[in-house]
């Protein structure tokens, strides 16, 4: 008798804890998968503006539209944008090209480490250069000369840190083929081929960028 008066007792004590601490389990974690799909929803398509300069022997600096398919806290991002490059426009004394590019790209991105600040990642993509306003410049003598550039498909590889506000990045350009046209330059003879020649070749670019991204 005194056994079940005991097993009773602890019995009642504990029911009302229990059902106690059910209710504070169930408003301190939200539904996952409501909070998940409000998350991506918000997140879905992410537009950045910004600024990036880069070169070697050629130099450039321009403005940067970004659109992003999915939020830094996701793994895998799609990309698309288009750039505007204003190349070689510090006059010099020796000879050079002065010339504008527009690029529009595609590339993918992978969020390798992810924090609740923001996120590591690496992207790699491609763009089509589509190249205008070519100047043969030298001293204060300008030549305009639509040959001397040509269009032609880059590919690039990136890495940076985003936030839900703003992204910073490094990144490296491979042209797949020469920007000039080496054999118009060489043949014109009002044309100093062999002091542009480093530029001429150049393939190879580093740059920077920074990127703000537009929220509500």
């Amino acid at each position: 008798m005194v056994k079940k008066i005991i097993i009773s007792a602890i019995v009642s004590v504990l029911m009302p804890l229990c059902a106690f601490a059910q209710t504070e389990i169930r408003e301190w974690q939200p539904d996952r998968g409501k909070k998940m799909m409000h998350f991506t929803k918000a997140n879905l398509v992410n537009i950045g503006l910004g600024v990036e300069c880069e070169g070697f022997y050629n130099h450039g600096a321009g403005a940067r539209l970004e659109w992003r398919v999915g939020s830094e806290r996701q793994l895998v991002n799609a990309i698309a944008g288009w750039e505007i490059m204003w190349h070689n426009p510090i006059h010099k004394e020796k000879p050079n090209i002065t010339y504008v590019q527009n690029s529009p790209y595609l590339a993918f991105r992978i969020n390798y480490v992810r924090m609740a600040p923001g996120s590591l990642y690496l992207e790699g993509g491609m763009s089509y250069n589509i190249n205008a306003g070519e100047k043969y410049r030298i001293a204060d003598r300008e030549t305009s000369d639509t040959l001397l550039a040509r269009n032609h498909f880059s590919t690039s590889m990136r890495i940076g840190y985003v936030t839900d506000r703003y992204d910073i990045s490094v990144f490296a350009r491979y042209d797949l083929k020469p920007t000039f046209d080496q054999k118009h330059i060489y043949e014109t003879g009002s044309f100093d081929y062999y002091a542009m020649r480093n530029a001429l070749n150049e393939r190879w670019s580093i740059g920077l960028c920074m990127l703000w991204y537009f929220r509500k």
